[in-house]
């Protein structure tokens, strides 16, 4: 029994990090590792009811008809992905290798900032090839 348990836990253990450092994101069943889109439209909204935000990324995909989330960024498990703060989306895509190309401020009926949206180009340039 004890080699059993032992053998259950090691198993356990390697698929757990075996599966930590394949983290991908996905759009409606796509990668977004593997977009073969050059520009991107990326729109930071606040979640109802809360302090986080979750990032709806268009890319020129087809869009479902009443299917609101089929452009949110999510998880392979298909849990969405939450932010902090407008600020930790915008890192994200920059970390993704994308760059800012335009922005622009949406605001609801009170004035407020509803949402903001990104117009951005995947780099062709990785960082460490840029020379000052």
């Amino acid at each position: 029994m004890k080699t059993f348990l032992s053998l259950f836990f090691v198993t356990l253990f390697v698929w757990n990090v075996r599966g930590s450092d394949t983290l991908s994101y996905w759009i409606k069943k796509q990668n977004l590792n593997d977009l073969k889109a050059t520009y991107i439209e990326a729109v930071i909204c606040p979640r109802p009811l809360s302090t986080r935000f979750y990032l709806e990324i268009d890319f020129g995909q087809e869009r479902g008809f009443l299917s609101f989330s089929d452009r949110r960024l999510a998880y392979y498990d298909g849990m969405y992905v939450e932010f902090n703060s407008r600020m930790a989306a915008l890192n994200f895509m920059v970390d993704l290798g994308y760059e800012i190309l335009d922005n622009q401020y949406l605001f609801d009926s009170e004035g407020d900032v509803s949402s903001q949206r990104f117009l951005m180009k995947k780099q062709t340039k990785t960082k460490e090839d840029v020379r000052y």
